[in-house]
C-alpha cells in the first residue's frame, strides 16, 4: 500500500546499507586526504560520498512523495465487525507530504553546511577569501534554532 516510508522491508535495508557504505566511505577518504595533504582530487572529492548521500536522500524524498500522490485515495476500510486484528496494530505509521516537505527544508541547512565546509577546506586557512568559521557554522545554528523554535511553539500551544 502506498503512503508508507519504505514499500518493503528491503527497500529499506538497501537505503540503510547504502548510507552505511558512504558513511564509511567519506570516514576512509576523509583518513585518507589528512594522513597524506598532497592527495589528488582535493576537499570536493573527499566530500563526493556526502553528495551522493545528498542525492540519495533527496531522491528517496521525491519517491516518497510520488508514492503519495499515486495512492492519494488510496484509505483501509475498517473491518464490517469493527474489530482491530494484530495487522491493524502493527500497521507502520503513514507518510504526509508535509512530513516529505519538513524533511527536504530541514535538510537544505545541512546540505549548505557541507559545501561551505567543502568550500572553506579547499581554499585553505591562508586564503584571504575564504569563508569565515561564523558562516560556515551558519547553516547549523540556524537548523538547530529551528527545532528549538518548533519546540518552543509546541509547548505554548500544549500549555493550558
Amino acid at each position: 500500500p502506498g503512503g508508507y516510508l519504505y514499500a518493503t522491508r528491503g527497500e529499506m535495508a538497501a537505503d540503510m546499507a547504502a548510507q552505511a557504505v558512504l558513511r564509511v566511505t567519506f570516514l576512509a577518504l576523509l583518513a585518507a586526504r589528512g594522513g597524506d595533504p598532497g592527495l589528488g582530487g582535493g576537499w570536493w572529492g573527499v566530500f563526493a560520498p556526502i553528495w551522493a548521500m545528498v542525492a540519495l536522500q533527496y531522491l528517496h524524498l521525491g519517491v516518497r512523495l510520488a508514492r503519495l500522490r499515486s495512492h492519494r485515495g488510496d484509505r483501509r476500510t475498517p473491518m464490517a465487525d469493527g474489530g482491530a486484528t494484530a495487522e491493524d496494530e502493527a500497521d507502520p505509521p503513514r507518510d504526509s507530504s508535509v512530513a516529505v516537505a519538513a524533511q527536504a527544508i530541514m535538510g537544505l541547512p545541512s546540505l549548505a553546511f557541507w559545501l561551505l565546509l567543502a568550500d572553506r577546506l579547499s581554499k585553505g586557512f591562508t586564503d584571504p577569501s575564504h569563508k569565515s568559521l561564523a558562516l560556515v557554522l551558519l547553516p547549523i545554528f540556524l537548523q538547530i534554532g529551528m527545532v528549538f523554535l518548533t519546540f518552543a511553539c509546541c509547548v505554548c500551544c500544549v500549555r493550558p
